[in-house]
């Protein structure tokens, strides 16, 4: 049986790209950095940012370290404003 994600989860996926985007950017860090502290492939990140790509829970802690965020505001469910 192979997994399809729901519509929620499609939209956490996009929530969660666009927050880890801003969150970068606000911090002036381009995808190579960040990928590079997080311990991540830039492209991998990329497709995160984009929300194509979804990421195990570790990773979400992961990223949250290198941006000097707690975690739960990345999965906050919110969009960023800018």
């Amino acid at each position: 049986m192979s997994y399809k994600p729901t519509q929620a989860a499609i939209a956490g996926r996009a929530t969660l790209g666009a927050r880890i985007r801003a969150e970068r950017e606000a911090r002036g860090l381009s995808q190579e950095q960040l990928a590079l502290t997080a311990g991540f492939d830039r492209s991998f990140l990329s497709d995160l940012e984009s929300g194509r790509h979804s990421c195990m829970v570790d990773r979400v802690f992961d990223l949250a370290e290198a941006l000097g965020v707690d975690a739960s505001s990345l999965l906050d469910g919110s969009l960023p404003t800018d």
